[in-house]
């Protein structure tokens, strides 16, 4: 199974996936063995063992029938403790992640997310050279326990973050408090060591590795016999050999892999030719956590709030987004109201806001936000005092009209204007808007901000402030 996407709640990126299955061990053989139910076959891959001799009761023979005893799982995508959550671990590790993770995870058995920071005691002893670095102390494992995660994987771009003694320090603290962090360790056989459960019967085995490492962090984040380091399946040599040797003993393999191309849609050419090694090699469910952009954007927002503050400019625009088929409206909006919520405590430490802005579709495609209704909603629902409206007249114009009546609905809320004509995209006064009553309608509402003009010259540049004159012929200077 793949998702490629990560979903936010509580602060925490987290894609939920909950897999209700019938486990299949105990059956075995043909009709008429005692204390058996069969409700499906075994999986196709076991038809790769047919030639070989396998007990009744071994999921590696190929007459293996379920007991139809279900068992829940449930996967979330990346958890952090940067921004918000970091500030809400230091207050109460207990309570850090929030109330939503264990309500999603609620009914199932086995609760695992991808861990992406280092946890250390408390120091970064040895930052690695890349653009990201999460570090979060030991009681993030508190933090954990607590929202009833039951295991993590640290196979994955961050778990090095901190260097070897910073991995060092990780294994520590998870030994500590018994916690199970996998896909880290001392030696490769350490970091592909599966997590092993048994649930209502059914011996469950879990392996993780990671397909994403900076090139040049490559050769000293490897967990090799004599290095430290993480699971590596950039050559997925080692990671097949786990999967075909933990088959043998686990009535259910699952292998969670970190794969993926940052700031590209899913699947890579090498995701696909992966899953179906790990399903030959005997894997029932591949489960994948994606790169995605997240991190991109909180790279970036303390850059443009430094751009900002040498320009002496209050406000930026963050765009939310456009539909994505494979999931729901509801569930990207969640993922981007934890954005805008960090985005907007950030901002606000420097006394910025933030902009919401709806887009009409015909410009944009699907868009999420697309009335100034969306927007409104979606801006309200952060809950921060910094999170405002930028009115485009151009986009609301084409989308749904009624602009003078729409801006003073909105008036409240809005910071910041901006305005073209339609159609066309060119400059006020050679399309429908009557520019010279919209215009005058702002000034009548008290607006002092800027007007944007994100608009195309309809002509030569000079040209097109033909509009701008007559504006200022109605309203002279003092």
């Amino acid at each position: 199974m793949r998702r490629r996407r990560q979903f936010a709640v509580g602060g925490v990126l987290v894609l939920l996936l909950l897999i209700y299955f019938a486990f299949f061990s105990g059956g075995g053989g043909n009709s008429g063995t005692s204390g058996s139910s069969t409700t499906s076959t075994a999986p196709g891959h076991h038809a790769t063992v047919a030639a070989e001799h396998f007990p009744r009761r071994s999921p590696l023979n190929p007459d293996w029938k379920g007991n139809g005893k279900t068992v829940t799982l449930g996967f979330g995508g990346d958890v952090h403790f940067a921004g918000v959550v970091g500030e809400n671990l230091a207050k109460n590790p207990a309570t850090a992640l929030g109330t939503t993770i264990p309500q999603l995870f609620s009914g199932a058995q086995l609760r695992m997310v991808n861990l992406e920071t280092a946890v250390t005691d408390g120091t970064c002893p040895e930052p690695q050279s890349k653009p990201y670095i999460f570090d979060a102390p030991a009681s993030a494992v508190t933090a954990l326990k607590s929202a009833s995660i039951s295991l993590a994987t640290e196979a994955n771009d961050h778990g090095l973050d901190c260097g070897p003694q910073g991995l060092s320090q990780n294994l520590t603290i998870a030994q500590q408090a018994s916690y199970p962090i996998v896909g880290i360790g001392n030696t490769a056989a350490q970091a592909f060591a599966p997590y092993r459960i048994t649930i209502d019967g059914q011996r469950i085995a879990v392996i993780t590795a990671t397909q994403v490492i900076a090139d040049n962090l490559m050769s000293t984040w490897t967990a090799t016999a004599t290095q430290p380091g993480v699971a590596s399946a950039i050559d997925p040599t080692e990671l097949v050999r786990e999967v075909q040797q933990v088959r043998r003993t686990a009535d259910t393999v699952i292998v969670y892999v970190h794969w993926g191309t940052e700031t590209q849609a899913c699947p890579d050419p090498q995701q696909e030719p992966l899953a179906q090694q790990l399903v030959k090699a005997g894997a029932d469910i591949v489960i994948v956590g994606c790169t995605g952009r997240f991190a991109e954007l909180r790279a970036n927002v303390p850059v443009a709030l430094e751009i900002a503050r040498a320009c002496g400019c209050a406000r930026l625009n963050l765009l939310i987004g456009k539909r994505q088929a494979e999931y729901s409206r509801s569930d990207q909006l969640d993922f981007a109201r934890d954005n805008v919520a960090w985005a907007g405590a950030q901002a606000a430490r420097v006394g910025c806001e933030v902009l919401i802005e709806a887009l009409n579709p015909w410009d944009n495609g699907p868009c999420l936000l697309t009335t100034t209704a969306a927007a409104a909603a979606f801006a309200a629902s952060v809950r921060l005092p910094n999170i405002r409206l930028q009115y485009d007249v151009y986009h609301m114009q084409r989308t749904e009209g009624d602009l003078v009546t729409t801006l003073d609905e909105y008036w409240p809320l809005i910071s910041h204007v901006q305005i073209a004509d339609v159609p066309g995209r060119h400059e006020p006064g050679t399309g429908e808007i009557n520019y010279p009553f919209v215009l005058d309608h702002l000034d009548r509402n008290g607006y002092r901000g800027a007007v944007g003009l994100e608009y195309r010259p309809s002509g030569a540049t000079g040209d097109s402030f033909g509009w701008l004159d007559d504006y200022r012929a109605r309203h002279p200077a003092p």
